[in-house]
């Protein structure tokens, strides 16, 4: 959890190649949960959000998975709210923490060019 809490501001490359998944999707349900000992940062309880699979650029390609995000919002680096509607990028590590240093709304336009390297390095893995 720690990495999720801290922007080393990577190149999209970079993240590409030390995350576990890449993709795009679609929050599609959200509940709230006591924190099961994923780091204090993220508050006494988790978001534990369903999203739905629009795009991936790395990772298995899967219908749905679950993303954790944290509740304490005064912490702005280490809690993404994630919220049911809401399109994001994530790329995510094994403990599938969302913060906004590795994840972010999907049509945030200072995010672009991540996703276009994403889309490059997915072709080029081919």
């Amino acid at each position: 959890v720690a990495a999720a809490c801290s922007c080393s501001h990577m190149t999209g490359s970079a993240m590409y190649g030390e995350a576990t998944i890449v993709m795009r999707g679609k929050v599609v349900s959200t509940s709230l949960q006591t924190n099961p000992g994923l780091g204090d940062e993220l508050g006494t309880e988790i978001v534990r959000a369903k999203v739905a699979t629009l795009e991936v650029f790395k990772g298995r390609q899967v219908e749905s998975l679950v993303v954790v995000g944290g509740t304490n919002y005064r912490n702005p680096v280490c809690t993404l709210p994630l919220v049911a509607g809401g399109e994001y990028v994530f790329v995510l590590g094994k403990d599938m923490v969302a913060s906004h240093c590795n994840s972010w709304f999907a049509d945030a336009p200072d995010r672009q060019e991540e996703v276009k390297t994403f889309r490059r390095l997915k072709a080029q893995a081919k």
